[in-house]
């Protein structure tokens, strides 16, 4: 989101997802992930998956947050 300086609140009017949800996202507190609006948030950005995910596996203590 930095690189495309887009705010939370932004990308959530371009992609109608609540700001309460890409505000969790992007801080890294949901533990489940809704395809459809990664899809959504990709599109948005004009980005892949990969950009805005990283996986660190379950043995990594801070797996935080949309890049």
């Amino acid at each position: 989101m930095k690189e495309n300086d887009v705010s939370i609140y932004q990308l959530s009017k371009i992609t109608g997802i609540k700001y309460d949800l890409l505000k969790n996202y992007y801080y890294g507190d949901l533990h489940r992930i809704d395809l459809s609006n990664i899809a959504k948030i990709c599109y948005a950005l004009s980005c892949d998956v990969s950009d805005i995910i990283k996986y660190e596996g379950p043995e990594s203590k801070h797996t935080k947050g949309i890049s």
